[in-house]
């Protein structure tokens, strides 16, 4: 059996990403996914690597990583788009 890596986040309005049509800052949800693993992982495993994978998403961005948000995937469900999400 394989184990999904999968890293949700929130991208907080202050990072001027999300804009609506009227110009107004919206939270923007991502997740980074690193492939499948071969055994599950602790949840201190997983706490470390969505720590981690936070600090790169705020470098990749040039964003302050205070307006990087680590969240649940239940919280990445309820509010992502995943309309065009390519790995669906």
């Amino acid at each position: 059996m394989y184990y999904d890596l999968l890293f949700p986040y929130r991208i907080e309005a202050g990072a001027k990403i999300g804009t609506q049509e009227n110009g107004e800052q919206l939270p923007v949800y991502t997740k980074i996914t690193l492939g499948k693993a071969k055994k599950p992982i602790t949840e201190e495993e997983y706490d470390k690597m969505h720590e981690a994978n936070r600090i790169t998403l705020a470098n990749i961005l040039h964003e302050k990583i205070e307006l990087i948000t680590p969240i649940s995937g239940e919280e990445y469900e309820e509010n992502a788009n995943e309309e065009d999400d390519r790995d669906e």
